[in-house]
């Protein structure tokens, strides 16, 4: 496996959600969608982010690759979980800073997926892990 694709992805990959979730929407309301507290939302979110990749993602790529299952599908499914759990705590944790109760649903649950597969499948695609290799990329 490529050493500096893998860097990339690592590197590239956890400002997907970003890009998606808070800059796009404030470039298509110009500013509007998060005004002043922009700069905080790109900061906090980029340190959600790179911490769930290191906690979660560096060990599910590295027992994935260990049990020979390394592929897009699995990375997808294991960032899918991963996700649920950072944005839970992500919205825990921010709950605690606002002083107010977060309750964690079935919506919550599917952002929390969606998430973790944007980090996920741009990971893979960049470190050139896909399902043609089955799991030997």
């Amino acid at each position: 496996m490529n050493k500096k694709r893998l860097w990339l992805a690592s590197t590239v990959a956890p400002v997907t959600p970003i890009v998606v979730v808070i800059l796009v929407p404030a470039l298509l309301t110009q500013g509007q969608a998060y005004g002043n507290a922009l700069p905080m939302a790109i900061l906090f979110g980029l340190l959600t982010s790179y911490l769930g990749t290191i906690a979660l993602g560096v060990p599910q790529f590295l027992m994935l690759q260990r049990f020979g299952r390394l592929n897009l599908t699995a990375l997808s499914l294991a960032g899918a979980a991963s996700g649920v759990l950072v944005f839970s705590c992500f919205l825990y944790l921010f709950g605690l800073l606002l002083d107010s109760q977060v309750s964690i649903g079935a919506t919550e649950i599917l952002w929390g997926a969606g998430l973790g597969v944007m980090v996920a499948v741009p990971f893979s695609l960049l470190s050139g892990i896909t399902n043609a290799g089955k799991g030997r990329s």
